[in-house]
């Protein structure tokens, strides 16, 4: 998502026979999330970017200060982007990353998001066709083999990386005019398309990034730095961090998510004559298995977090 430039909190792990998830979520001066998932997960992954035009590549961007002018201490003023990897399951934000639209950035951010998941966890990633995630994929995910010489004489290959076995990642990319999508396709970059459909078939999906999309319109609501059209810009990169955060964790403990509730076995009488209580609310915090309620707004902030290095 693309935005005018943390806190996390300390809760239980949580083994689940579906996905193992065991996620710590914790923050300082720079909030770190470690989210390890040990069976396929579908991850989806885009650049949020605010301008004053239509959202681009499905993201929502900001701005920092009013122009894309370097101050004299060598920071820019201007557009920045908010890159969000989502786990549509669980409805979690696992990655955030604030920074350019670059392939440097792109590299910074998929290292975050592996750094979330287990050792042997290969997820299942979706995103636009932005071609940076190519690279930093391969970058990141990639294991470097020694190619064979052909024949006995002379130097072997230079070491190549490649993309490890059952690494699987697929982009959708949207042809536009006029503003509005006339088509919309789908290409594998990595894994078997047998593979892929299957374990999207089983969570009731396609290849899409409808998820992630929907993400955003959600963060500009929480995080006024990303509003558009107004002077809720942010005058400094590192407070739309810390408002960035704070807002996640808001998001994953406290704020229930409407698709994430589930049947009561046997419906709960409401006082009066009202209509029992059928339906358990859950956050996705909740539905990851890393609390078993929601957090009041002053259990929120009175969790103490012990500090981060760095």
């Amino acid at each position: 998502m693309k935005s005018s430039t943390s806190s996390g909190h300390v809760v239980h792990q949580s083994e689940r026979s579906d996905a193992n998830v065991n996620i710590i979520h914790s923050s300082g001066r720079h909030g770190q999330v470690r989210v390890e998932l040990t069976s396929g997960l579908s991850l989806e992954i885009e650049p949020v970017g605010i301008v004053d035009q239509a959202v681009q590549d499905g993201i929502p961007d900001g701005w920092i200060g009013k122009a894309d002018v370097p101050l004299c201490n060598g920071h820019l003023w201007g557009d920045t982007w908010v890159w969000v990897a989502f786990d549509p399951v669980h409805k979690l934000v696992i990655a955030v990353l604030v920074g350019e639209r670059t392939e440097e950035e792109a590299v910074r951010f998929v290292a975050r998001l592996r750094a979330r998941l287990a050792d042997a966890c290969q997820p299942l990633l979706t995103s636009d066709s932005l071609p940076h995630y190519i690279g930093a994929i391969l970058q990141v995910f990639g294991v470097w083999v020694q190619l064979q010489r052909k024949g006995n004489r002379g130097r072997f290959p230079k070491p190549r990386q490649v993309p490890p076995e059952g690494l699987k990642y697929a982009t959708v990319h949207k042809e536009r005019k006029k503003g509005r999508v006339v088509s919309v396709t789908t290409r594998i970059v990595y894994g078997r398309k047998e593979e892929i459909l299957a374990l999207l078939e089983s969570v009731g999906q396609k290849i899409n990034t409808s998820f992630v999309e929907r993400i955003n319109p959600t963060l500009r609501h929480l995080v006024s730095r990303l509003h558009r059209k107004t002077l809720c810009f942010s005058k400094k990169r590192e407070y739309l961090v810390y408002h960035l955060h704070l807002a996640l964790t808001y998001y994953h403990f406290t704020r229930y998510h409407a698709s994430l509730r589930v049947k009561l076995p046997e419906p709960i009488p409401t006082r009066g004559s009202g209509s029992p209580k059928k339906w358990q609310q859950r956050t996705p915090a909740m539905a990851a298995g890393l609390t078993d309620h929601r957090w009041s707004l002053r259990e929120l902030l009175m969790c103490p977090v012990p500090a981060v290095p760095g």
